[in-house]
């Protein structure tokens, strides 16, 4: 009822000028397109803000690893996750699938030149720094487990390692695992520049092309995933492309058959069409101008769109 009131109230201020109120939306409209050809708004589709609360056990996490290794920089991740092809058979505790995921993580650590200088060539281990063997333990593990894995520790002797964020998809038996149908290795670094996070962008670029023309190979035991924010981002953007195209689609076709279903039911009735034409119109484009100012609002205050600010307006549009 609040609400109720305060909306009537709203729509009566405006309908007693209402000339008055048009051009002013109109005026504010042309400045909000103006702002947005000289600030135009930057286009964030990363997932580092915007998504989860401080608290969030994953920015926690984040955190802490920052503070164990010293506070270096900006921490940058990226993980592959392999899963056997014989789905039926395969596991990723096997000696033959292990090895495989293995060798190819050790190649694409050393051998990816991610940029060459003068005499001297740049790859991952140039970045890594004490994160290097963050994945030697489970190798060395392995190894070692004569007897078997067990989840999430596995004992060798008086030696215990946790293993529990390798191998998931698993078969158990108690704590032992019988078979494991993914498995992850992961890489880390601190980035303190721009080169920096240039040269580690780069470098999931080139490791995509790797985990590619592996996946193509018949032959390999696995196929290999690669986690990273380049990729997401990607996926983010194709993703987008699709739906904001059905989004777009799907507009155009409502404004049509809202358009066509009131010339039809005012023709019946013997209304004026164009007045009623022109009021639906209207009512279409507000929300659209409506927006528009929004954005330019954001762009002025500093806020930058994210992937949810771009696919919201089509919502906002519809409810409008």
């Amino acid at each position: 009822m609040l609400f109720s009131k305060a909306f009537g109230r709203l729509g009566s201020i405006v309908g007693s000028s209402p000339l008055k109120y048009f051009v002013a939306s109109v005026v504010i409209f042309v400045l909000s397109v103006l702002l947005l050809v000289i600030l135009p708004p930057e286009v964030r589709l990363s997932f580092s803000h915007g998504y989860t609360t401080p608290d969030a056990p994953s920015i926690r996490e984040l955190e802490t690893h920052v503070d164990f290794f010293g506070n270096r920089g900006k921490p940058w991740y990226m993980a592959l996750f392999a899963e056997p092809r014989d789905q039926d058979k395969g596991s990723m505790i096997e000696s033959n699938e292990f090895e495989e995921f293995k060798k190819f993580y050790r190649n694409i650590k050393k051998d990816i030149i991610i940029r060459a200088e003068r005499d001297r060539n740049f790859t991952y281990m140039d970045y890594c720094g004490n994160t290097c063997d963050i994945n030697e333990q489970v190798f060395k593990t392995v190894a070692l487990s004569w007897f078997g894995l067990q989840w999430p520790e596995t004992s060798i002797f008086m030696f215990k390692s946790n293993i529990g964020k390798f191998f998931f998809l698993r078969d158990m038996k108690g704590r032992n695992i019988i078979r494991s149908r993914l498995a992850a290795l992961y890489f880390m670094a601190f980035v303190n520049g721009t080169q920096a996070a240039n040269d580690l962008r780069d470098y999931e670029a080139k490791v995509a092309n790797w985990v590619a023309e592996h996946n193509a190979n018949a032959t390999n035991l696995l196929t290999i995933t690669q986690h990273s924010v380049r990729g997401m981002e990607m996926e983010v953007a194709r993703g987008m492309k699709f739906v904001l195209a059905k989004l777009l689609a799907g507009t155009i076709l409502t404004v049509f058959v809202t358009l066509l279903s009131l010339v039809l039911l005012n023709k019946n009735y013997g209304r004026s069409c164009s007045r009623v034409a022109f009021l639906a119109l209207a009512a279409n484009i507000l929300p659209l101008m409506a927006l528009v100012s929004a954005m330019a609002l954001c762009s002025v205050s500093g806020l930058h769109p994210n992937t949810v600010t771009i696919v919201a307006p089509a919502l906002a549009y519809a409810i409008g």
